[in-house]
């Protein structure tokens, strides 16, 4: 991509993922990734563990390449047409691998299907209660009654509210933003696909094509995973001056873990910003211990924090990507 137009593109594509929101799923970059993994895993090998091993290794190194060069060749094909469709192409691909506004609208949907669930839990408690009491002759004074979720379930899904929304921000906003950076709109886009690759086949357990995912999914995230702890803890010593309270989480939680692979760095961060305890998700974690064990329990007003806290990151991380591309053309004109 002209040096002159990387700027101006973030900015297109960060202003159409705010405003506008998601693209077309048929021309978006994760869409085509999901059917592509779904496919790929349909044809894998099922009668040799060894044949399946060898084609899963192949197709997780493939799939990410073939995404690298179908954006560069459909680059290269918008800037024979005309500038103005090389800007829109560009800007549509980049836009594809960003997801800000769609990272928010997960965290809003994991909010209602929480309260759905517990209303309806509600509901379900009280008619068998009134039904049996009215049935003891006993129904005036049921009338009314409800039961709420108890703390123990709400700490539960508010943890796994912010687990979710802090990986969101690393895998769909810093991420991205990072290998743009460092390699171009086809870097963001190949890492979104390693991401939706992971998603796919990380559910098959020791299959090989989730440890072949697991592997690429993993070394691909190490750095955009310590860079999300870095800008969380930016954005909450900008929100709440507890900077330092974050990269020490996050440090304290990579030591406990004894890698940093699979350190947690982003449910870290997210936890030591609002000073809170993350329950444990041993089957979406790997991890057994509660996240920033010391912190307090989880209150509604902190998904609230939670939300300002990833739009104020959001604008640090596009900040430090503006200036990476700055600085890097600067130092290739010197050259």
């Amino acid at each position: 991509m002209p040096r002159g137009l990387e700027p101006s593109t973030l900015l297109w594509a960060v202003g159409w993922d705010v405003l506008l929101g998601d693209i077309p799923e048929e021309a978006d970059p994760v869409g085509l990734a999901t059917r592509a993994a779904d496919a790929i895993e349909a044809r894998a090998p099922q009668n040799s563990y060894v044949a399946r091993t060898v084609y899963a290794m192949g197709a997780a190194f493939a799939l990410p390449y073939a995404a690298w060069l179908g954006t560069r060749w459909a680059l290269g094909a918008a800037r024979l047409v005309h500038g103005a469709v090389y800007r829109e192409t560009a800007t549509a691909l980049l836009k594809g691998a960003l997801s800000i506004r769609g990272s928010l609208n997960a965290l809003r949907d994991e909010q209602e299907s929480s309260d759905e669930a517990a209303h309806s839990g509600d509901e379900a408690v009280s008619g068998d209660v009134e039904r049996l009491m009215r049935e003891a002759g006993m129904a005036e004074s049921v009338i009314g009654t409800t039961s709420e979720a108890s703390p123990e379930e709400q700490q539960r899904r508010r943890s796994h509210a912010l687990r979710k929304l802090g990986n969101n921000f690393r895998d769909g906003v810093v991420g991205p933003l990072l290998y743009f950076s460092v390699f171009g709109i086809p870097g963001a886009v190949a890492y979104r696909v390693v991401k939706t690759m992971g998603a796919r086949w990380r559910r098959h357990g020791d299959d090989p094509l989730a440890v072949a995912a697991r592997r690429i999914d993993t070394a691909a995230t190490i750095a955009p995973a310590v860079a999300t702890g870095l800008i969380l803890s930016a954005g909450a010593q900008l929100t709440a001056q507890r900077g330092a309270e974050t990269w020490d989480t996050s440090r304290a939680e990579a030591r406990a873990r004894g890698t940093i692979l699979e350190a947690g760095w982003t449910e870290a961060a997210m936890a030591g910003a609002l000073g809170v305890r993350l329950s444990a998700e041993p089957e979406l974690t790997e991890w057994e211990q509660d996240t920033n064990p010391e912190g307090r329990a989880i209150e509604a007003d902190d998904i609230d924090q939670a939300r300002q806290l990833f739009w104020i990151a959001s604008a640090w991380a596009v900040a430090g990507a503006l200036a990476a591309i700055v600085l890097r053309n600067a130092i290739k004109a010197r050259r």
